[in-house]
């Protein structure tokens, strides 16, 4: 993995600052798995003669790519002795189509009342395609005591894309939401807090190509997500 990363902080002000961030694209980031499969059907239609088949895929060297896109970020803040505001935007570059999982040999039997014949055929693996989007953060925190903070905030994680050309397989965005207290040491800094995240896609579901079932049908996903967070650091 190689990635050039470079940043710039900027006081602007007494309580004003200003930073930014630039990372360049990932070559790629690859691995090997094995990929098992292994379905059965039993096709009955009246007036034609049924149909059984069994397909299976037993690969133990599929390739696996992720390509991360070159990112922008730019962060404005307030700082003052009682509360702090800060709003962040990242950018993310639009990746082009590629093959996240590269094609699989399938061995196909199929019986259709007389001897069993069998053929191989290649499954086009899957594609994915970045877009281009922006995530907003805003988040803050108000002093409630002499060594207490609260805190809290708002983001939005987009979707990083999409599967090319596939109906099951949906692209979610989430928004966030958090709350929680740092309490400050002498050498020391604790913070906890919970987590909130949820979203939802909805769309349209075709499983034969170029045959539009009656009625319409819909894949939805839906994510909700509470968690606790506890972190600390030492410092001397």
């Amino acid at each position: 993995l190689a990635r050039l990363e470079l940043g710039w902080q900027q006081h602007l002000g007494e309580n004003l600052r200003f930073g930014a961030v630039l990372r360049s694209p990932t070559s790629q980031l690859r691995a090997k798995g094995r990929v098992l499969t292994n379905f059965q059907q039993f096709l009955l239609v009246s007036g034609v003669t049924p149909v059984n088949a069994f397909a299976s895929a037993d690969d133990s060297n599929v390739g696996t790519e992720y390509r991360l896109p070159a990112e922008l970020g730019l962060g404005l803040g307030w700082a003052h002795p009682d509360w702090e505001l800060e709003l962040d935007a990242i950018y993310y570059q639009k990746v082009s189509s590629y093959n996240l999982v590269h094609p699989i040999d399938v061995l196909v039997i199929t019986n259709t009342a007389g001897a069993p014949s069998s053929s191989t055929v290649q499954e086009p693996g899957v594609t994915f395609e970045g877009r281009s989007f922006t995530n907003l953060a805003l988040g803050g925190r108000v002093r409630v005591g002499a060594q207490t903070w609260l805190n809290a905030g708002v983001y939005k994680d987009r979707a990083p894309g999409s599967f090319s050309g596939d109906d099951l397989f949906q692209s979610v965005d989430f928004t966030g939401v958090t709350l929680g207290t740092t309490m400050e040491h002498e050498h020391s800094t604790t913070s906890m807090g919970l987590v909130y995240v949820q979203g939802d896609a909805s769309e349209p579901f075709n499983a034969t190509p170029g045959i539009i079932p009656t009625p319409p049908r819909q894949v939805k996903v839906g994510h909700r997500e509470l968690s606790f967070v506890l972190a600390g650091s030492l410092f001397f």
